[in-house]
């Protein structure tokens, strides 16, 4: 699977998110409902380690979860 695969065949669930890889296996999730250059913007971070994708959610600082799929990872971002 390659990025540009993952990136048009899944998305989050809602269409205020917005999601910009940053590299082939990080992906930054925003809310698209605020400015990009306003910090509060910011969601979380999704990375493939392995198998898995890593989301490290920015309203819980510290709180990491690792979920089987992209689609998975960036639902739990939509919450």
């Amino acid at each position: 699977m390659t990025l540009a695969d993952v990136t048009m065949t899944h998305s989050p669930r809602t269409p205020a998110m917005s999601v910009i890889a940053i590299s082939p296996t990080e992906w930054r999730v925003s809310d698209s409902r605020r400015a990009e250059d306003d910090a509060r913007s910011l969601v979380g971070f999704v990375q493939r380690v392995g198998d898995v994708f890593e989301v490290t959610f920015l309203r819980a600082p510290g709180e990491r979860r690792f979920y089987a799929s992209y689609a998975s990872a960036m639902s739990s971002l939509a919450r």
